[in-house]
């Protein structure tokens, strides 16, 4: 902060205003798919299932009269609401007594980073983004999770230790 130079004065006000305003406008439209099947087996619980989202649109504007421009494909241009087109999950699960085990296998399609930290810089004409940016490729994770959940420990009952590897 700043240096203190000067005696403070005996009764300071403040007005602090918590108004908030829908400044960012967003019109999105998209599939969202989930599926997902438990059973039962002589040698334990199975799940498996997967969900999978396609934007089909994702235009923005500021303001109520905002430039309406897309930002469908992108991601860190208003650094909240990420718009990559495609992104999914799969997952298998397996539980027998104590014992449960997790695997994920995660995708992201590619997108063009609009971040405030890219080395192609944003081209903008009257402040609408309109080329520029960073390409990332798509990607795909499969993380792993662990577990087994102890019984009739007393009152460490229900203590669980686990294992969880991310981006294996």
């Amino acid at each position: 902060g700043l240096p203190q130079n000067a005696g403070l004065q005996p009764n300071t006000y403040f007005v602090y205003n918590f108004q908030q305003d829908n400044i960012l406008n967003l019109n999105v439209a998209g599939i969202d798919i989930a599926a997902s099947y438990n059973f039962d087996t002589a040698i334990g619980d199975f799940g498996i299932g997967a969900t999978w989202t396609r934007k089909l649109k994702f235009d923005q504007f500021f303001g109520a009269n905002g430039a309406i421009f897309s930002v469908l494909g992108t991601a860190g241009f208003n650094t909240t609401f990420p718009s990559v087109k495609n992104e999914g999950r799969f997952f298998l699960s397996y539980e027998n007594g104590g014992f449960d085990f997790n695997a994920y296998v995660n995708h992201l399609g590619g997108y063009t980073n609009w971040s405030g930290s890219v080395a192609n810089a944003l081209t903008r004409t009257n402040g609408v983004p309109t080329g520029g940016g960073d390409p990332v490729k798509s990607f795909t994770t499969v993380d792993l999770n662990i577990g087994y959940t102890f019984e009739d420990l007393g009152p460490l009952n229900e203590m669980q230790i686990f294992l969880d590897v991310t981006n294996l």
